[in-house]
């Protein structure tokens, strides 16, 4: 083998070895994509959490309304007497 086969033989040998990492590496990230595909895993803790403030929400607007009835029947009172 000439010099210059030589050369090109480590060269087409260092193209192999760095197909093959590449293809390794693509298929990490994929497995990496998958994994991290799926949902977050505090989302159902959020989730509870949106639905416990919602009720939270309601009921403290159920004590608003209830106050401002209580308010506008006092002043009410006090304009008629």
């Amino acid at each position: 083998m000439t010099q210059g086969t030589e050369v090109v033989q480590k060269l087409l040998g260092e193209v192999r070895d760095l197909k093959v990492e590449r293809e390794r590496l693509l298929l990490e990230l994929t497995d990496i994509r998958q994994r991290n595909a799926g949902p977050d895993p505090n989302l159902r803790k959020l989730e509870q959490e949106i639905k416990r403030l919602r009720v939270e929400l309601e009921i403290a607007r159920g004590d608003r309304d209830t106050l401002r009835e209580g308010i506008l029947e006092a002043l009410d009172r006090f304009g008629r007497g």
